[in-house]
């Protein structure tokens, strides 16, 4: 991981909303809505939603990648992995 990758997720984890509810000693919406059963399927489907556009974004990338030839760091993310699909997975 890099310095971009590391310090937007760092910037990310600072400006999330939930972070910004949560006080010492206050829990979050988050754990709140944890404790029904309904809400983890609601959470997997708007982390998906929320997650789409970047999922795109890499596979686009991939593709574009692929497709051109264009050179390739594996030992900056590896084969088929890229910084959109990070940002997905930590989003």
């Amino acid at each position: 991981m890099d310095a971009g990758v590391g310090s937007t997720v760092f910037m990310n984890a600072l400006t999330c909303p939930a972070a910004r509810e949560a006080g010492p000693g206050r829990p979050s919406k988050s754990s709140e809505a944890a404790s029904s059963p309904r809400s983890f399927h609601r959470r997997v489907v708007g982390a998906v939603q929320a997650s789409a556009a970047l999922l795109f974004l890499g596979a686009a990338r991939l593709v574009a990648v692929k497709q051109t030839a264009y050179q390739e760091h594996v030992s900056e993310y590896g084969v088929h992995w890229n910084f959109f699909f990070t940002l997905s997975v930590v989003a």
